[in-house]
Order: structure tokens, then sequence, then C-alpha cells
């Protein structure tokens, strides 16, 4: 029979107020980058710094506006390219890594070599105790050593050729909605709208990414494209 000593139940209460402590700090800490108006206004500093030295070198409302939007891309592109390039690695991998091309029992053919090659009866035992983690860890491992001898022949090429890809999906996005707004006698509003839109399956990028950048006196819209279309490739 097991008796819990008073240290017991003061060292438990101890780790629970730890650990909510960490949680607690981890949300309060993520709730103020997202509403703190001086964290928000200091991460924005050189954004609003370059719009404002543009103003002063007398640069159109369009030209300014071009610049924002391909400065709010910045983001949304490089997630869109990693998911991408994630995607047809993990294709590839498993076309070619020899170890991650078959089924189950193949994969644990390659564990239980790996073991006895590494000679290391800790990972060997980690493998029978908790099978479901060593997968997981021998398949990060394999993938991980893939893409660093593979980066400069599959990673860094698939990386380039979905981000000339991504750019051209833009200027597309952004030639129709010029059209579209022409057509239609539309404004800024129109074109931004259209322009989302379009670019909604391919970016995580929405009118709201925009709401308080004013586009009122935004008229020139070949000049808006032709702005995105030269800042597009510094991103």
């Amino acid at each position: 029979k097991y008796v819990f000593k008073k240290q017991f139940f003061m060292d438990l209460v101890y780790s629970i107020c730890n650990r909510a402590n960490n949680k607690i700090t981890d949300q309060y800490r993520l709730f103020r980058e997202a509403n703190d108006p001086v964290i928000y206004v200091e991460k924005k500093r050189e954004e609003y710094y370059s719009i404002f030295q543009k103003y002063c070198h007398g640069a159109t409302s369009a030209a300014i506006y071009g610049e924002i939007i391909c400065q709010k891309f910045k983001e949304p592109i490089e997630q869109s390219v990693y998911k991408k390039t994630a995607r047809d690695l993990a294709n590839e991998i498993r076309t070619i890594c020899e170890s991650l091309n078959g089924n189950r029992s193949n994969l644990e053919k390659h564990i239980l070599r790996k073991l006895a090659e590494e000679e290391d009866f800790n990972k060997y035992m980690n493998y029978v105790k908790t099978p479901r983690d060593h997968f997981k860890s021998f398949i990060r491992d394999e993938v991980s050593r893939y893409i660093t001898d593979k980066f400069s022949v599959s990673v860094l090429p698939k990386m380039k050729k979905n981000i000339k890809l991504l750019q051209q999906k833009i200027m597309k996005a952004a030639h129709e909605s010029t059209e579209h707004v022409q057509v239609n006698s539309g404004d800024a509003g129109l074109w931004l709208k259209s322009f989302t839109q379009q670019l909604s399956d391919e970016l995580i990028f929405s009118e709201k990414d925009l709401s308080g950048v004013k586009h009122d006196d935004v008229y020139d819209f070949n000049l808006l494209e032709d702005v995105i279309r030269q800042e597009l490739p510094a991103i």
C-alpha cells in the first residue's frame, strides 16, 4: 500500500502551477505582440518610414500603394513557397529515398539496420518501448539528411521554380484586376477585391491585410501594376 506524503502534494501543486505559469506567460506574450500598439508600431517602423520617404520624394499614391502591397506579400509568399516545395519534396522523397519508399515493414527493416550499425543500446530500447516515437524520429532524420544532401540540386531549384510560378500568378491577377476595374469604372477597392480573390487559392492574403491603408486617391492602376512587377522580384 502506498501513502502519499505531504511533500508529494506540494511538489505536484508546484509542478501544475509552474506548467500553468509557462502557458499563461506564453499566451500573454502572444496577446501582447498582437495587440500592444507600441510593439505594433515598432514592427511597422521601417515600413512607415519607407512610405514617408516615398511621399517626400513625390511618389504617387498608386506607386506607394503598390509598394505596400508588396511589403505585405513577403510572409504569405514565403509560406506558400515553403508549403508547395515541401509537398514537392515529399513526393520526391517517397519515390527516391530507399528507406521511405515502401510500406511499414520496409521502413522497419531500415530502422533495425541503422540500429545495428550504430550499436546504441539506448536507442534500441527506445525503439522497443516507444516504437511510434522512434519511427517519427527516424523519418525526420532521413528527411533532414535528404534535404541537406540534395539542397543545391533539388530543394533550391524547386523553391526557385515555385517562386517564379507564384510571381506569374500574382502578375496575372494584378493585370486582370486592372482590366476588371477599367471595364467596370471601378476604384482601388474593387481592384483589391478582385486581386485578392484571384490569389485566394495561392496565398493567405486578403483585403483585411490592407484594411488600415488608405487608397481613396489611387487611380492609376497601370502604374500600380507596374510597381508590383518591379518590386515583386525583390521579395
